[in-house]
C-alpha cells in the first residue's frame, strides 16, 4: 500500500514540461521493505527548525520543508493570508498564501500564541534575515499532527517554551521592526520583501496579447504564478 512515509521504486514515468512526473498505464510502483528502505533515510521527512531555514545545508530536498513554531501574527482577508511564526530563540518565519480563504482555507481556527506544526511549505528566500515561505493547497497546519516526527518535535518544542505570552510579545516587537524596515527599504528602491509586497497580478507576468498564452490554463491562480517565479534549482 502506497502512503506517505513509505519508500517506493517507480518505473515508467513520463517527464512533464512543468518538471513534474506523470504516470500512465505502464507505470509501476514497488514498495520497499524496512531493511531496504534504510539506505534512503537521508531523504526521509524531518522537521527543519526555523533557525536552520537560512542555512543552505539545512534546506530540504525539492525546496519543500516542514517546521514548527508559535503563531505571532495572523492576517486573513479575501485575497491573501499571512502568518508570522517564531521559535523559542525568536527566529522568525513569514508565511504567505497567495489566495484568500475561499480558495485555500489554511489558517481557519488558528490563534496567536498557539504552538503548531506546518508542513509542505515552499522556501521563497530570505529578506532582512527573515525566512520567507509560500503556503499553497498542499500545505497543512495543525496543533495536533498525526505524523510521528511532527508530533514528537512539537511536543519537545512545547516543553521548551515555558512562557508563551512573553515569547509572543517579544516576537511581535521583532515583527513590527521587520515591517518598518521593509517600508524603509521599499521607499529607497531596495528589493521588496514578500511580507510587504502587493498581490501579484497575473497580467503583469504574462502578456495577454501573446499567442503563446494559448498554453496557459484559464484558471491560473496567484499561487501558480508565485510558484512559477521560484527558481528551485537555487536550492538543490
Amino acid at each position: 500500500m502506497i502512503k506517505e512515509g513509505r519508500t517506493i521504486l517507480v518505473y515508467n514515468v513520463l517527464p512533464k514540461k512543468s518538471g513534474d512526473l506523470a504516470s500512465n498505464a505502464r507505470t509501476r510502483f514497488h514498495c520497499l521493505d524496512e531493511d531496504n528502505s534504510k539506505r534512503f533515510e537521508e531523504i526521509n521527512r524531518r522537521v527543519l527548525p526555523i533557525s536552520s531555514i537560512s542555512h543552505t545545508t539545512g534546506k530540504a530536498l525539492s525546496n519543500e520543508f516542514d517546521t514548527i513554531g508559535t503563531i505571532v501574527r495572523l492576517k486573513v482577508n479575501d485575497n491573501e493570508q499571512e502568518m508570522w511564526l517564531t521559535d523559542q530563540n525568536l527566529k522568525l518565519l513569514f508565511i504567505k498564501v497567495m489566495e484568500g480563504p475561499k480558495l485555500c482555507c489554511l489558517f481557519d481556527g488558528l490563534n496567536v500564541g498557539q504552538n503548531i506544526a506546518i508542513w509542505n511549505l515552499v522556501t521563497f528566500g530570505l529578506q532582512d534575515k527573515v525566512a520567507q515561505a509560500i503556503a499553497n493547497q498542499y500545505t497543512l497546519v495543525s496543533g495536533h499532527p498525526q505524523a510521528p516526527y511532527l508530533r514528537e518535535a512539537l511536543k519537545k518544542y512545547s516543553e521548551e517554551v515555558t512562557n508563551v505570552n512573553d515569547l509572543v510579545k517579544e516576537a511581535d516587537i521583532k515583527v513590527e521592526e521587520c515591517i518598518i524596515r521593509s517600508e524603509f527599504f521599499q521607499n529607497r528602491n531596495y528589493t521588496k520583501p514578500l511580507y510587504s509586497s502587493v498581490s501579484i497580478n497575473v497580467s503583469e507576468i504574462f502578456d495577454e496579447s501573446s499567442e503563446d498564452n494559448a498554453s496557459i490554463p484559464a484558471g491560473l491562480t496567484k499561487t501558480d504564478v508565485a510558484m512559477s517565479l521560484i527558481n528551485t534549482d537555487e536550492f538543490c
